[in-house]
């Protein structure tokens, strides 16, 4: 006996949305489970409450399906309004969070509300933080299309393209001045590249996050010295972890993240190592 496939809660295929002229959200199409909690981030302007209204039924998509259970809820010749979807809409008051503190509790406990109800919920939000500690899945908008859905941890360790890259979290990105195989040399030196085969410009980025770059004291030129040589511009410290600008000998000014405090002070001469593997993408302005 063969059982079905799982119906999703809600399946959206080649979504295009607009307010009557040029549309502002485009061919958008992501299916999400029962019981699952999906968050739909990005800038503002990016189509993510748009999205929204057009899964409550406030607004109708220019083209596309959405259906809701398995039941089509808007098609070319099928709509169905807003009261018969079963879905409901509570806006984010910002005067509830005056406190950090209060934030961080109420989401926590409606994560856990939902959980225990088994019911599937669509965040929308341009915090990193409140997405990436909530959601099941993340989707990531830009400029009215979806351009990644996966884990919280994929979305970070593992962007698909630069846009991701550079919208979720700190960054470092450094220009490829020549490949080896699958490493670049970058003005950190050699990285190993994950992606080598993924980007065919002949003008490439790397792109690390700050936690992979590691301060070694400099202790002048030995036979093998570890990393590349800097010196300390700016010391960010945040308690759990502080994040150091250090100016590269070769010129331009990384950003590395440490835990806790980093035992360096302005001015210092330090050496910058990278640990890991980095993200290669092709050079936006080429």
């Amino acid at each position: 006996m063969t059982t079905s496939p799982a119906v999703p809660q809600l399946s959206l295929d080649n979504i295009s949305v607009g307010y009557g002229g040029p549309v502002v959200v485009r061919d958008v199409s992501i299916e999400v489970e029962q019981q699952e909690f999906v968050t739909i981030l990005g800038p503002s302007g990016s189509g993510k409450t748009t999205l929204l209204r057009a899964i409550a039924g406030y607004l109708r998509p220019a083209t596309g399906i959405v259906t809701i259970a398995g039941t089509i809820a808007s098609n070319e010749r099928t709509w169905l309004p807003p009261e018969r979807r079963r879905i409901g809409i509570v806006p984010q008051e910002g005067a509830l969070f005056l406190d950090a503190s209060l934030r961080i509790d109420v989401r926590t406990e409606v994560r856990r509300l939902l959980a225990d109800i088994g019911t599937m919920a669509i965040l929308v939000t341009h915090d990193q933080e409140e997405a990436l500690s909530m959601a099941d899945r993340v989707a990531v908008m830009s400029s009215g299309r979806i351009e990644q859905v996966d884990a919280p941890w994929t979305v970070y360790d593992d962007p698909s393209t630069l846009n991701v890259a550079r919208f979720i979290g700190d960054l470092v990105e450094l220009p490829v001045t020549e490949m080896q195989g699958s490493s670049a040399h970058t003005a950190v030196g050699w990285v190993p590249i994950r992606n080598h085969r993924e980007s065919e410009s002949s003008s490439r980025r790397v792109v690390l996050r700050p936690e992979q770059l590691v301060l070694v004291a400099d202790r002048g030129v030995g036979p093998d010295p570890q990393g590349v040589p800097g010196t300390v511009e700016s010391i960010r410290y945040h308690g759990h972890d502080s994040l150091t600008s250090v100016r590269l000998d070769d010129g331009p000014v990384v950003d590395v993240r440490s835990a806790g405090g980093t035992g360096v002070a302005v001015g210092d001469p330090v050496r910058v190592v990278v640990t890991g593997t980095a993200r290669m993408f092709a050079d936006p302005v080429v």
